[in-house]
């Protein structure tokens, strides 16, 4: 289920045939500041970026044409606003089409590695702060060691799923890419990979083919994933906030998984691709399952930022 917001945004869109993508979250004023726009029509040749609070434009530039294309749009432009430093609230728009919300200040990242520790502490086995109870008290379970099979071993302040054989997801991937490259400008100095490491993030938060933040509930006024493989959700409807799902897969990937499915028809069907589709959906653990593995290596990334 996407949300009520989610929802306006994509049928705005639709109207307009043109799709903004930004990171909404936002960016420090030093930051690399990338977005991108695609379509079906031939772009129009400028943006502009409009002051959230007053509805002025502060920014006028061109869009740089990219190649190739994704799903059904074929037009595609960057827009590069790194040189844009003004602290506030923004919108990009382009043609009659205009972007989700974003900041830009120094705090912009400041609570992000907090958020993400909303969800690692709901994985936690033993007292569970999120439901208030003790669970898999004991689950803790020998196999394949000394012990007869089966003994108990207390295993309180272990993780959910720690079990699971371990899987690198896509999104995954892109934290692993951005934290190597913060690292290694840190390391050395060369800042060769800071644009890149910068448009990791930005997939991550919403600059992809969806529009949607990976992260549950982050940022708070912003689309990301609602209807998430996990219990809190099924169980006690209740959201996580700051789990990073595992991100899109190959349409073949998905289409030969067992147990996995969505509902029809899916309201981002326009946006999917032979090499790559994303569903918010409770039914696809294949792309919308939180992580334990990708949220820790993501709250690396941003107390790095």
């Amino acid at each position: 289920m996407i949300c009520l917001l989610a929802c306006v945004a994509l049928l705005v869109s639709f109207a307009q045939e043109l799709y903004i993508r930004v990171n909404q979250l936002g960016f420090a004023p030093g930051d690399v500041k990338t977005a991108v726009v695609f379509g079906n029509e031939p772009l129009p040749p400028e943006f502009a970026i409009v002051d959230a609070a007053t509805g002025n434009i502060v920014l006028r530039g061109r869009l740089t044409p990219a190649r190739g294309g994704w799903g059904q749009f074929q037009q595609y432009a960057e827009l590069n606003f790194s040189g844009f430093t003004r602290r506030g609230r923004f919108v990009i728009e382009v043609g009659s089409a205009r972007s989700l919300l974003f900041n830009i200040g120094e705090r912009t990242y400041a609570d992000v590695p907090d958020q993400l520790l909303d969800f690692m502490r709901q994985q936690r086995c033993g007292y569970n702060p999120f439901v208030e109870a003790e669970c898999h008290t004991f689950d803790g379970r020998t196999a394949f060691g000394p012990e007869p099979p089966g003994t108990y071993v207390n295993a309180t302040g272990g993780w959910h799923d720690a079990g699971d054989p371990f899987i690198w997801c896509s999104n995954n991937l892109a934290v692993a890419l951005a934290t190597e490259a913060l690292l290694y400008e840190r390391m050395t100095g060369d800042h060769r990979y800071r644009e890149f490491a910068a448009k990791q993030i930005d997939w991550l938060l919403e600059r992809n083919p969806w529009g949607v933040s990976m992260f549950t509930g982050i940022p708070a006024h912003g689309v990301y994933p609602r209807d998430v493989h996990l219990f809190p959700n099924v169980l006690l409807h209740r959201m996580v906030r700051g789990g990073l799902v595992d991100g899109p897969v190959y349409r073949k990937v998905f289409q030969s998984l067992r147990g996995v499915s969505i509902r029809e028809p899916d309201p981002l069907a326009v946006f999917q691709d032979e090499r790559a589709v994303y569903h918010d959906d409770v039914n696809d653990y294949s792309t919308n399952e939180p992580t334990m593995d990708g949220t820790a290596s993501a709250i690396l990334l941003f107390a790095l930022r």
